[in-house]
């Protein structure tokens, strides 16, 4: 890359963008060749108070929200936002209803914002500047956003977060017609697609989404553990309940993805009875949705309650499908994985078999084996080997994987 600045613009949509992104984002905040801005495009939640784009905005990141690109008046939307973000159930009425119209001209009632916002984020000229646009893999506003940065010879990186957890395709309740096996996608509209792993890469080629050439597997900057100690001395600190005893933190599945919650509830009632342990539950943030009823004994995590700050609580997690538990292999903390409370399968049965739970009998006999000590680990030294190599690391080193993204994202705009 030519020694002059280089401007670079990130759009962030979900908290699973930031969290896959925000690793080599700071790593070209350090650079003083990189001029970073980065544009919020959910119009739900502002993400501006997020200790991440904090972070990267502390370090030289510009931030800004897409309602200010649309000319959106921002008394008018940072009202929505704080009857959004009350307590009281008839401020977040009046917060829905309020923000209906404008949130009708930008998104229809298709969830995704409108092909002509994309366009008009290029009326503004600073942003014909731009040398590189990256971008997470979903709807017409990215596909609009490539087709208008093409005119100003501006390279477009499609970076799709976390990694692919599941080894199936029919991965959700609604996905009952075989069809869907043989259907092939739309492709991305981008000049490169970076992925987490080779595994990935395959998946996107054999779903037709990507094209050999275009798809570049380099691992998962997230998980890997200089991110991960990052995350730790960034994060609000939430005060967990102390305790004495034997603290689990349950991870379970969206409800939409083929997950068996009348086994999950069993599950939990289980881990309720068993002496001197503390059970914590962590819902997924982005939907909230869990409706199994728990014990009085058990807690719920408010979401503003991280993952790495409960990994690192509790003695043991438990999981159903979730990319987070990778911060606990790579951390090489005991999880054990609740194989039978879903019918999807992932990807990582294929390297890691010891943490696999076939009962409940035998869920009950590895947590009281750990809460005495009798047993430390939930999986071979070999098997988190194997799992980190191929799904976080991509066979490089640690430090190697974020170097890998920032040398990919420069040789575009080379």
């Amino acid at each position: 890359m030519s020694t002059c600045t280089k401007k670079v613009a990130a759009f962030i949509r979900t908290y699973n963008d930031l969290d896959h992104m925000s690793p080599y984002l700071h790593a070209m905040c350090k650079d003083e060749n990189i001029s970073l801005s980065i544009f919020i495009i959910n119009l739900d939640k502002s993400f501006l108070d997020d200790f991440r784009i904090k972070y990267l905005e502390n370090n030289g990141a510009q931030v800004k929200h897409f309602y200010d690109v649309l000319g959106v008046n921002s008394t008018y939307y940072k009202l929505i936002w704080s009857l959004a973000a009350s307590n009281n159930q008839y401020l977040k009425l009046i917060s829905k209803f309020i923000s209906r119209p404008i949130k009708t001209k930008i998104m229809g009632t298709t969830g995704h914002i409108k092909p002509w916002a994309a366009a008009k984020f290029f009326e503004n000229k600073n942003h014909h500047e731009f040398d590189l646009i990256a971008y997470d893999v979903a709807g017409k506003f990215y596909d609009t956003i490539f087709k208008e940065a093409q005119k100003y010879h501006t390279k477009c990186v499609a970076v799709p977060h976390s990694s692919d957890n599941f080894d199936n395709i029919l991965i959700s309740n609604s996905m009952v017609n075989g069809g869907a096996l043989q259907h092939k996608e739309e492709s991305l509209k981008a000049d490169k697609v970076i992925l987490t792993s080779a595994i990935s890469k395959e998946i996107y080629i054999r779903r037709g989404l990507i094209t050999v050439p275009q798809g570049e597997a380099l691992g998962c900057p997230r998980f890997t553990k200089d991110w991960i100690e990052t995350l730790l001395d960034i994060i609000p600190r939430t005060p967990l309940p102390e305790y004495d005893g034997f603290k689990i933190v349950l991870f379970p599945p969206k409800p939409n993805r083929n997950a068996f919650n009348e086994e999950i509830s069993r599950i939990i009632q289980l881990i309720s009875n068993i002496p001197n342990v503390k059970l914590g539950i962590k819902v997924e943030t982005r939907t909230g949705a869990f409706s199994v009823p728990l014990p009085k004994n058990v807690i719920r995590f408010p979401d503003q309650v991280t993952s790495s700050q409960l990994i690192e609580w509790a003695d043991l997690s438990l999981f159903t499908a979730t990319s987070v538990i990778m911060e606990s292999v790579c951390l090489d903390k005991p999880a054990l994985y609740l194989e039978k409370t879903m019918s999807n399968r992932l990807v990582i049965e294929d390297y890691i078999k010891n943490w696999a739970i076939p009962s409940r009998d035998a869920l009950y006999q590895r947590i009281v084996e750990l809460r005495d000590g009798k047993s430390a680990r939930t999986y071979t030294v070999d098997e988190r080997e194997a799992a980190l190599n191929a799904l976080v690391y991509n066979n490089q080193k640690d430090e190697e994987v974020v170097q890998a993204y920032t040398s990919a994202l420069y040789d575009l705009m080379s």
